[in-house]
Parts: structure tokens; sequence; C-alpha cells
């Protein structure tokens, strides 16, 4: 019992740090591409 709550929090942590990773990167192309847009308008 007490194995299986440690192996879901483990997941459960994995899940959150690539959830976080993709953010990161989405947030990485928008900044890029925002960047991207601003010199292309000059």
């Amino acid at each position: 019992m007490h194995q299986q709550r440690y192996s879901t929090s483990i997941s459960s942590g994995i899940k959150i740090k690539s959830v976080i990773t993709a953010l990161k990167n989405r947030a990485i192309h928008l900044r890029w591409a925002t960047l991207c847009n601003h010199q292309y308008q000059k």
C-alpha cells in the first residue's frame, strides 16, 4: 500500500515536470515568434 502511493507520487512529479518543461518551451517559442514579428514590422 505504501509502495503504491510512493510510485504514484513519483509519476505525478514526472507529469508536473513535463508540463513545466512544455510551458517553458512554449514561452520560449512565443518569445522568439514575437521577436521575429517585431523585426519584420521594422
